[in-house]
């Protein structure tokens, strides 16, 4: 049996499919878990103050006492130096072929990332909650660690977000997303670059839901979050909160067989993929700047597209061809139970840290 001992220094929505991995794995009797919280790493006082959504995305593991294994899941494709070089494995999520391999050989491909927590109680994450957060914050946060049931809060839970394929329910479109703020953010200054990044990304989730609604009519289904900055500057498109909030929003994909999908921050692949990919649904998608350990598939995974008129000429060969749809619903499910269910994207990254370790190509 594997010895797997998280050092933990943040409790960031970016790890916490990394987290429940492993948590799975010890629940199948496949690892031996422990979890030491890293009060002195140097970030580790920061992330306190940080809710979180913008707390650092990294985490060390120390495999069978002497592998030492980094999960980098933040979205650019920058890498963390100081990581790299503590790291025997660095696994990246936002992985570029072309970027990484001439920079190390320690750093390889990790899937899709998406928020998704256990539907049981596990003592770890309250540990996490509390000594990762301060001040009301922690009240919070140890309130959903408890609140399984999300009678209180809610956090996605594994067992509403997984779904096997139902391709005989009526076709239909969802894109629900967010904005983001170019000129500001809450926590951090931006670059030049990172503000054109964001105009960017908001210009093409408009341009999709605004031809979309035009095209599809009663069939799509779609809009922005409320925020301030949408409501400011593209009113026409802004759904109500309780249409946008999280929970109604996991509720409502499994109504739709076709969904949208557009490039995250950085480059990165956002969540909306991977909660697609578990929800077994057909995808129309911008292109993927990141590869993945599964080889998520163009054509076969998922039809790209490169302007908000392609988006609708793509979703139009999903609605006139239910065969290409319903091919395309079991091959995301099959992808999802072969390489991004937590246990089997974190039990392959230990089995590729091992063979490698041991030689085994």
């Amino acid at each position: 049996m594997l010895n797997c001992q998280l050092i933990v220094s943040g409790n960031s929505n970016h790890l916490q499919q990394i987290y429940f991995g492993f948590q799975l794995l010890q629940r199948n009797g496949l690892i031996n878990l422990k979890q030491i919280i890293d009060h002195d790493a140097p970030y580790f006082e920061r992330n306190k103050t940080l809710p979180f959504g913008a707390q650092g995305g990294g985490l060390k593991v120390v495999l069978n006492n002497s592998i030492r294994v980094f999960y980098d899941m933040v979205d650019a494709h920058t890498i963390d130096i100081d990581n790299l070089e503590w790291a025997d494995f660095y696994f990246k999520r936002s992985y570029n072929r072309d970027l990484h391999t001439t920079l190390s050989e320690k750093i390889c491909p990790l899937d899709l990332n998406y928020m998704v927590k256990s539907d049981k109680f596990n003592w770890h994450n309250l540990v996490r909650s509390y000594q990762l957060s301060s001040g009301v914050e922690r009240i919070k946060a140890c309130i959903r660690e408890i609140d399984i049931n999300n009678k209180m809060s809610y956090s996605p839970r594994i067992n509403e977000l997984q779904a096997k394929p139902n391709i005989d329910i009526p076709f239909k479109i969802l894109f629900m997303c967010r904005l983001w703020e170019p000129e500001k953010d809450d926590h951090w200054k931006l670059t030049k670059a990172q503000q054109e990044d964001r105009i960017e990304i908001n210009n093409v989730r408009v341009n999709c839901i605004r031809k979309l609604k035009k095209e599809f009519g009663q069939e799509f289904t779609g809009g922005l979050a409320p925020t301030t900055y949408a409501q400011n500057n593209f009113s026409d498109v802004v759904s109500s909160a309780s249409v946008t909030s999280k929970r109604n929003y996991i509720t409502q994909l499994k109504k739709y067989p076709v969904c949208i999908s557009t490039t995250g921050l950085a480059n990165s692949t956002g969540w909306k993929f991977g909660e697609y990919i578990a929800l077994s649904r057909a995808i129309v998608s911008e292109k993927l700047h990141s590869q993945t350990v599964g080889n998520i598939q163009k054509n076969i995974n998922y039809l790209q597209f490169d302007t908000a008129d392609e988006c609708v000429e793509q979703v139009h060969k999903l609605r006139s061809n239910k065969e290409l749809r319903a091919n395309m619903m079991k091959a995301n499910n099959r992808y999802y139970l072969n390489h991004l269910a937590p246990d089997k994207l974190v039990m392959s990254s230990l089995q590729r840290a091992l063979n490698q370790t041991q030689g085994i190509k």
